[in-house]
C-alpha cells in the first residue's frame, strides 16, 4: 500500500495502511506544514512516507542531524504560527526532552504534534522506553492510539489539541501498533497554500519565549499546570477513550494495542467484562476512571511496560473503593517486561480469575518448540560486500583481540557478534567517543572506538571535541558508507541530497574532524584491507586522538545503483585446486556469500557483491575475478 494510499484525495474511500502510514495521512489531512524526524525504527515509515509526499502536498520536509535539532526546527515553526510535526522513536525522546521540558511552558502560536515510538521487547531498541512516565514528567498532553484508525484520528485531534492549548501534543506509538495494517477511512486534504511567516500579523498573537528563569518563567509554569487542568476537563467526556459497560462487575483498564488483545482473550474466555481503554493517557480523565470502578468488585489492568494505569487506579480506588479487588503488575498476575500478545493476556486473566484456558497453549508450544530443533540460532550478519566487515577483519588483525573496543549505535553494531566479537562497550548514540575518552586516563593498552557516519553527525561531535581539548589517547575509526543504514537508508549532513532527490549541502566530515583540531586523520577505502592495517597500526602509535575514516558506500546501495545503471556484479570464484580448506574467509571473514559445502568452499554468484576483499585476505591466492566488459 504505501505512499499511493496515503496520497488519495478521495474523501470517504477506505485505504489498508501501516499504522505509520496512517499516521502521515493523519498529518497530510491536518494541513502540517513542517516534518522534522530523525529516523530510527520502529518510526521509519512515517518519516519517509511524509518525505515521498512532501512535493505533492507542499509541505517542508527535513531529516534533521538528531532528534532535538528536529524538536527545535519544528517548535521554530509552531512558535512563529505554523503547523509542524516532529518524529522519532521512543529513545529519541530522552535527546529531544531538554527542548520538550521546555516547549510546555510556552505559548506556541501553532500545532506542534510529536510522534515517538515505543519499542516493547526491544526488536530493534537496546532498552523499554514507557514514553508515557516521561510524559508525565514533562506535563506533555499525550494520546495513546490502539488501532490503525486511532493512530490517524488521534493525529488530527493531536493538531486541534495543539492549537486550542498553545502546547505541544504528543502521540504515542508502539512497535506492533507502527507495524499493524488496518482500513482507515480517507478525509478532505486542505488545498495547497502559501505557507510564508508575516511577522507583522503575528506580533497581536506572539509571546515572547524566554524561559530563563526567575518571576517569568514561574508565572509560565502555572499557566501550564493550567494548561493540563483544562485539557483534564476535555478529555473526562472524549471519544478518544473506549468505554464498553456489560453486565458483570468484573472489569478491564487497557491502553494502546492492549485493548485489541484483551477483546480477544475475554472473547476466548467466555466471560463479561466492561472494558475502558484510555486514549488520553496524560493528562488522566480521574472523573471516568472513578466513574468505572465505581461499580466494579474486580479490574484488570492491561498494560504494557510500566504499570502507569495501574499505579494511579490504585491510589485512586483507595478513595472511591477501597475494597476493589485489582489484578496487574504489582501483584505479578502479568509481566513487568516486554510486549504482550493475546496468549499472554488470556493467561494473565485466566489466572487472576481462577478459571481454565480453553486451549493448552503450553502443549501448542511444545509442539513449536520441537519444530525450532530443526533450525539453528543466527547471528545477525553483515551483508555480502558490507564495508565495516573490512574494516572489522583489518583492525583485528592488527590488534589481535589486544586493544580496548568501545562500540557505538547502529548497523556497525554487528561487529560485536562472531566471527569478530569486537566491542567491549556499547553505551548509547556517541557514547563510544566520550567512554573511550574516560578509559585513556588510565589505561595503558590501545583503545579503539567505532561510530558510524550518521551517528557521528548526531551524538559524535560533542565528544570528539572533548577528547581533543582534554588530550585523550584513542583511536577512532568513522565507519562511513554514506547513508543511515539501519534505519532505511535515510540521508544526513554527509549526502548531497535531503531525500526525495533535493539537493542539500554536503557536509564533509573530514574537514569537520580537522576543524575541531584532530591532528593524525587518515581517510582509507574500506575495501583495501592492507590500507586499513597500515593506518591502523599508525594510528594506535600516534599519542593523541587519532581519526581514521573508513570510507566505502553501503553495499545495498551500491548494488542498488548497478542494477539501476544496468551493471551486473561478477561474482568472484575459487579455485578449488588452490584452495587448502584453511576455512578463514569462513570462520575469520564470515561473509555470508561465501559457504562450505562439505570439504569444498563456494561463493555464491547470487550473493557476491563483487567487494574483492575475500580475495585479499585468501593465503593461497584461491580467489579470483575475471574480467568482463560492462560488468563490474
Amino acid at each position: 500500500m504505501s505512499a499511493e494510499t496515503i496520497a488519495m484525495a478521495s474523501p470517504g474511500t477506505e485505504g489498508y495502511v501501516l499504522g505509520n502510514e496512517a499516521v502521515a495521512r493523519g498529518a497530510i489531512e491536518s494541513g502540517v506544514w513542517f516534518v522534522a524526524c530523525y529516523p530510527g525504527t520502529p518510526s521509519s515509515e512515517i518519516s519517509d512516507t511524509l518525505c515521498k509526499l512532501s512535493g505533492e502536498f507542499g509541505y517542508e520536509f527535513e531529516y534533521s542531524a538528531n532528534e532535538i535539532v528536529a524538536t527545535e526546527a519544528a517548535a521554530g515553526v509552531a512558535l512563529f504560527g505554523g503547523k509542524s510535526m516532529v518524529i522519532f522513536k521512543g529513545a529519541g525522546f530522552f535527546v529531544a526532552s531538554d527542548a520538550l521540558f521546555h516547549l510546555v511552558l510556552g505559548r506556541l502560536c501553532g500545532p506542534m504534534v510529536i510522534v515517538a515510538c515505543d519499542d516493547p521487547s526491544m526488536h530493534s531498541s537496546s532498552d523499554e522506553v514507557d514514553l508515557r512516565m516521561l510524559a508525565q514528567a514533562g506535563s506533555i498532553i499525550t494520546l495513546v492510539p490502539s488501532n490503525v484508525t486511532d493512530a490517524k484520528e488521534m493525529t488530527i485531534e493531536a493538531f486541534k489539541l495543539s492549537e486550542l492549548m498553545r502546547v505541544p501534543v504528543l502521540i504515542r506509538m508502539s512497535t506492533r501498533l507502527c507495524h499493524q495494517r488496518g482500513f482507515i477511512k480517507l478525509g478532505d486534504i486542505p488545498k495547497r497554500r502559501d505557507n510564508r511567516m508575516d511577522w507583522d500579523l503575528l506580533k497581536g498573537k506572539w509571546e515572547r519565549f524566554v524561559p530563563m528563569g526567575g518571576d517569568p518563567v514561574r508565572g509560565e509554569m502555572l499557566k501550564s499546570i493550567e494548561v493540563i487542568r483544562r485539557t483534564k476537563n476535555i478529555f473526562e467526556d472524549n471519544k478518544l477513550n473506549k468505554l464498553v459497560r456489560a453486565k458483570s462487575d468484573i472489569g478491564i483498564l487497557t491502553c494502546g494495542v492492549t485493548y485489541g488483545y484483551s477483546q480477544e482473550a475475554i472473547k476466548l474466555l467466555d466471560i463479561e467484562a466492561s472494558m475502558l481503554n484510555v486514549g488520553t493517557i496524560y493528562p488522566l480523565p480521574e472523573k471516568l476512571l472513578k466513574e468505572f470502578i465505581q461499580e466494579l468488585k474486580t479490574l484488570i489492568v492491561v498494560e504494557e511496560l510500566r504499570p502507569y494505569l495501574e499505579s494511579y487506579i490504585r491510589a485512586l480506588a483507595k478513595d472511591v473503593k477501597p475494597d476493589l479487588q485489582i489484578f496487574g503488575k504489582w501483584n505479578g498476575y502479568f509481566p513487568q517486561a516486554f510486549e504482550y500478545d493475546t496468549t499472554i493476556v488470556m493467561n494473565s486473566i485466566s489466572k487472576a480469575m481462577n478459571i481454565n484456558v480453553p486451549m493448552e497453549y503450553k502443549e501448542i508450544e511444545k509442539r513449536t518448540d520441537f519444530v525450532k530443533e530443526f533450525t539453528f540460532p543466527r547471528d545477525p550478519v553483515f551483508c555480502p560486500g558490507c564495508p565495516h566487515r573490512a574494516t572489522f577483519y583489518a583492525v583485528k588483525k592488527v590488534t589481535k583481540d589486544k586493544a580496548i573496543i568501545t562500540q557505538d549505535v547502529g548497523c556497525y553494531s554487528i561487529g560485536l557478534t562472531p566471527p569478530f566479537k569486537m566491542g567491549d562497550i556499547v553505551l548509547c548514540m556517541g557514547g563510544s567517543i566520550g567512554v573511550a575518552c574516560g578509559i585513556s586516563y588510565f589505561n595503558d593498552r590501545p583503545i579503539i572506538g567505532f561510530i558510524g557516519d550518521s551517528t557521528f553527525f548526531h551524538a559524535g561531535l560533542p565528544g570528539l571535541i572533548n577528547a581533543v581539548h582534554n588530550q585523550a589517547d584513542f583511536t577512532l575509526i568513522i565507519l562511513d558508507n554514506g547513508t543511515t543504514g539501519m534505519t532505511g537508508f535515510q540521508p544526513h549532513p554527509g549526502n548531497d541530497s535531503r531525500g526525495r532527490e533535493r539537493l542539500a549541502k554536503k557536509i564533509d566530515i573530514e574537514n569537520i574532524v580537522k576543524a575541531i583540531g584532530v591532528e593524525d586523520i587518515k581517510v582509507v577505502d574500506s575495501y583495501n584491507i592492507k590500507e586499513l592495517m597500515d593506518a591502523t597500526s599508525d594510528a594506535i602509535a600516534f599519542r593523541g586522538v587519532s581519526v581514521i575514516i573508513s570510507r566505502r558506500a553501503c553495499s545495498i546501495i551500491s548494488r542498488r545503483e548497478n542494477q539501476r545503471k544496468g551493471l551486473k556484479v561478477v561474482a568472484y570464484q575459487i579455485d578449488s585446486n588452490k584452495c587448502e580448506g584453511c576455512w578463514l574467509c569462513i570462520e575469520k571473514f564470515g561473509c555470508p556469500a561465501i559457504e562450505r559445502d562439505g570439504e569444498v568452499v563456494k561463493i555464491l554468484s547470487e550473493s557476491c557483491n563483487g567487494c574483492s576483499v575475500c580475495a585479499q585476505i585468501c593465503p593461497f591466492n584461491a580467489i579470483f575475478k575475471e574480467d568482463t566488459n560492462g560488468q563490474i
